[in-house]
């Protein structure tokens, strides 16, 4: 007979879901790379446009940013994440916080774009260390 878990196991989320475990956001946003962006203040869009993730990061010092078609992306800018498919198929990505959404949906490639900029990011197991000593310790407060 085998021994059946204490239900501890952690969450399967497919496809769609909501996120508030900032190691998870992380690992949401890495599957990013060209998006379609439209910001969003008190469900009023203020910004629109395209660009690539270069960077995501975890910090209380530095802003997220969108500046010439490049996101540098501050899971601390944000309280939870939501993710989906459209009609379309396309994974969209909404970033939450107070009266700010953020939503980043995936497309192909900016046009007329050449080289592709997510190389020029650093891998996730290369954390800066403010972000791993920042989740490390977002992680034990979970706990």
């Amino acid at each position: 007979m085998l021994n059946k878990p204490d239900n501890q196991n952690a969450p399967l989320i497919v496809n769609e879901g909501t996120i508030f475990n900032r190691k998870d956001m992380i690992k949401v946003l890495d599957t990013l790379d060209t998006v379609e962006y439209t910001h969003f203040v008190d469900s009023k869009e203020v910004a629109h446009g395209q660009g690539q993730v270069l960077s995501i990061f975890a910090s209380h010092e530095s802003a997220s940013l969108i500046v010439n078609n490049c996101l540098y992306l501050n899971i601390m800018s944000f309280n939870y994440l939501k993710f989906y498919l459209d009609g379309n198929k396309k994974t969209v990505v909404e970033l939450i916080s107070n009266d700010h959404l953020l939503r980043l949906k995936a497309i192909e490639n900016l046009i007329g774009q050449e080289k592709n900029l997510r190389n020029l990011r650093r891998p996730l197991v290369e954390c800066d260390d403010e972000t791993y000593s920042l989740l490390e310790e977002l992680e034990e407060e979970e706990e």
